[in-house]
């Protein structure tokens, strides 16, 4: 029996204010608070993240999503940009229809060294479809190439 774990809900939030969000990623995790193995204190500008950021089909781990988002802040990168990066990113899924599946980066990759939260994330432009249909017979080409007259 699978149950749903909270920090794995995801849901749109507003954003708060920039200055409490640079405050909660300044904040030190203790290393050891005599809480069960395993367990981290996540701070709330990153559980704000990990609520928002897109459900994907297969494993997701918060840990480890954690692990690649302290080591951007350690590089300086505000946490803004990155709350912002998970943002597109979320838009652009829902646009392209992939939110729930496998096709979802997992965070650790998105907030990894590769810094995929800094991508445009452009949304496809709607009303124009590249796609031929399907069901489209073309046209025969009934030209001879000059070489392969005789």
């Amino acid at each position: 029996v699978m149950t749903a774990r909270p920090e794995q809900s995801h849901q749109l939030q507003q954003p708060e204010a920039d200055s409490a969000i640079q405050r909660e990623a300044d904040r030190v995790v203790p290393e050891n608070t005599g809480q069960s193995v395993g367990r981290v204190d996540y701070p709330d500008v990153f559980e704000q993240v990990w609520r928002e950021y897109p459900l994907r089909a297969g494993a997701n781990p918060k840990k480890s999503a954690f692990s690649a988002w302290k080591a951007r802040l350690r590089e300086g990168v505000p946490p803004e940009a990155m709350l912002d990066g998970v943002r597109r990113y979320a838009r652009y899924l829902a646009a392209t229809g992939k939110t729930g599946t496998e096709f979802v980066q997992r965070a650790t990759t998105f907030f990894g060294p590769d810094r995929n939260f800094e991508n445009p994330w452009l949304l496809p432009v709607s009303g124009t479809n590249n796609q031929r249909c399907v069901n489209h017979i073309s046209e025969p080409d009934n030209e001879i190439p000059p070489g392969f007259r005789g």
